[in-house]
C-alpha cells in the first residue's frame, strides 16, 4: 500500500426530521443562513445530527443512528474534543454532573449500537477497505 495516501474520516452526520431525504440539497445550498437552518430543526423539518455528545443529546444520536444504520452507511464515525474528558475546558463539560452525563451518552450510544448490530472496526480494515 502507498504510505503516502490520505483518508479522512469525518464524523457521520445525517439528517433527521421530515425533510430528511432531501437534506443534502436543502440544507447546504437553499437553507444557508443558520437562522433558517434553526427553524428547520425546531419545527421537525429538517437537521443535521452529528455523532458526538457535544451539543448532541442522546435521543438525537440514537435517532442518528438507526437512521446511518436504515442507510446502510458502512461506518460510523464519533467525534470529540478530547478537553470534555474532563470538567472546565470545554462549554460541553462545566461541571462533574455534565461529565456524568458525558460518559451517561457514551453508554447508552454503545448499548444501542450493540442492539441494532453495529460493531467496531480497525483502521486496518478501514484502509483496506478503501484502498484494497
Amino acid at each position: 500500500m502507498d504510505e503516502n495516501r490520505l483518508l479522512e474520516l469525518p464524523v457521520t452526520s445525517v439528517f433527521g426530521g421530515l425533510a430528511r431525504s432531501g437534506g443534502a440539497k436543502l440544507f447546504d445550498r437553499a437553507f444557508r443562513s443558520d437562522t433558517m437552518r434553526a427553524v428547520l430543526a425546531r419545527s421537525g423539518v429538517l437537521e443535521r445530527i452529528a455523532l458526538t455528545p457535544e451539543g448532541i443529546p442522546i435521543e438525537k444520536a440514537i435517532a442518528a443512528i438507526d437512521i446511518a444504520v436504515e442507510w446502510q452507511l458502512p461506518v460510523l464515525v464519533f467525534s470529540f474534543h478530547s478537553p470534555s474528558l474532563a470538567v472546565g475546558h470545554t462549554p460541553y463539560v462545566r461541571s462533574e454532573a455534565d461529565l456524568e452525563e458525558f460518559y451517561i451518552w457514551w453508554v447508552r450510544v454503545f448499548d444501542h449500537l450493540r442492539v441494532r448490530g453495529v460493531h467496531a472496526t480497525t483502521i486496518a480494515e478501514i484502509t483496506t477497505a478503501a484502498f484494497g
